[in-house]
């Protein structure tokens, strides 16, 4: 195997990328990821101790780039409806390849404690606690479990959702926030 010119963790996580949209984290290991990066396993290791680590580093990089977008979409001090619209947004325009990473990612980490208060702090600075005291409020909550549930439905389960419906859908969900019209894809 031929020593590549340099080893850095983001070419390490492009490949394991690569590996787990093809199949899924269950399948990736040190040897498979330093194969396809064509590495030595120890190269690996001694980048990511662990495949928990690895796992961790890919969804870190995932969830900061789902931030970014989010926080350019929804803008600074946004209220919980500009939140709600731009989650919405970003989920319905996100490649289904990108969002199946993702979900593919999550179900890696079911049943990891410390990244379950993640997905808790994620979901809280979308939508605060659920709560609602107004018909908006009820609707645009509403609205943000519609979304997760459609993306749970097709990238966790993969219940079959064209990209057609997958759009038609989300121009329902859209319609329940009081704001109509997503960006063309």
């Amino acid at each position: 195997m031929g020593r590549p010119k340099e080893l850095s963790r983001d070419r390490l996580l492009e490949a394991a990328q690569s590996i787990i949209a093809q199949s899924s984290p269950a399948t990736l290991s040190f040897g498979i990821l330093a194969a396809v990066a064509n590495v030595p396993k120890s190269s690996v290791q001694a980048i990511f101790r662990s495949k928990q680590e690895l796992l961790d580093a890919l969804l870190d990089r995932a969830s900061d780039a789902e931030r970014s977008r989010f926080e350019a979409r929804a803008g600074p001090d946004a209220s919980i409806a500009a939140k709600v619209r731009a989650h919405i947004a970003i989920t319905a325009s996100e490649d289904a390849q990108a969002q199946s990473r993702i979900a593919a990612l999550l179900a890696g980490m079911a049943g990891a404690g410390d990244r379950s208060e993640v997905a808790t702090q994620w979901c809280s600075e979308r939508v605060g606690d659920l709560s609602a005291s107004t018909g908006e409020e009820a609707r645009l909550r509403l609205a943000f479990l519609a979304s997760e549930g459609l993306f749970f439905l097709r990238h966790v389960l993969q219940f079959p959702v064209s990209d057609t419906l997958w759009r038609e859908i989300f121009g329902d969900i859209e319609a329940m926030t009081g704001e109509a019209g997503l960006p063309p894809q």
